[in-house]
């Protein structure tokens, strides 16, 4: 399958999908994909929309390998 080189979200570029929040250190923001099948922003023990200011329909872009 394909990798994910970037993505691009809030003005933050965030590099390569992880398998676990616990991956990331705490506070840190990270893309993984979630149990149902779905990439994810997230922050590991935070929330990715008050720490990126991130809302729903915001522009987010992604770079695939």
């Amino acid at each position: 399958g394909r990798s994910l080189r970037s993505l691009v979200a809030g003005g933050l570029a965030l590099r390569g999908l992880l398998r676990a929040y616990g991956e990331a250190p705490e506070g840190a923001p990270l893309v993984l994909v979630g149990s149902t099948g779905y990439v994810e922003i997230a922050v590991n023990r935070g929330r990715a929309s008050d720490a990126l200011g991130l809302r729903v329909g915001d522009r987010v872009t992604a770079t695939w390998a």
